[in-house]
């Protein structure tokens, strides 16, 4: 049973998570995974430990076949080691949305509005 009340889909694209971790300032690169209005899965080539706060760049291909980028900040909910890869999902601090988020936000609605 989906307990997820928003729709995910895939979004082919990066995300670069800015971390601090006992004082310094972490980068950790990952390939997306799925995407939501409310937060992402990725697939990172470091593991995160959960509860941290991230600051994070998306960089996208939008339907216009062009790359996008946008900034958002969020919390890792969860995070599991899959062999050398580490899976990563991140709850959004908000909904993504036409104010803050707008390149991301109008290929959202894009997406949805094919289904």
């Amino acid at each position: 049973m989906e307990k997820r009340r928003h729709k995910r889909f895939s979004l082919t694209g990066t995300a670069i998570l800015q971390l601090e971790d006992e004082g310094d300032n972490k980068s950790i690169e990952g390939i997306l995974g799925s995407i939501s209005s409310v937060g992402m899965g990725l697939y990172a080539n470091n593991p995160i430990e959960t509860n941290k706060t991230v600051s994070i760049t998306i960089s996208f291909i939008s339907v216009d076949g062009g790359v996008k980028d946008c900034a958002i900040e969020g919390r890792v909910v969860y995070s599991k080691d899959f062999g050398k890869i580490h899976l990563v999902g991140i709850q959004f601090n908000e909904t993504v949305n036409s104010r803050h988020q707008p390149l991301l936000h109008k290929h959202i609605e894009n997406i949805l509005a094919f289904e």
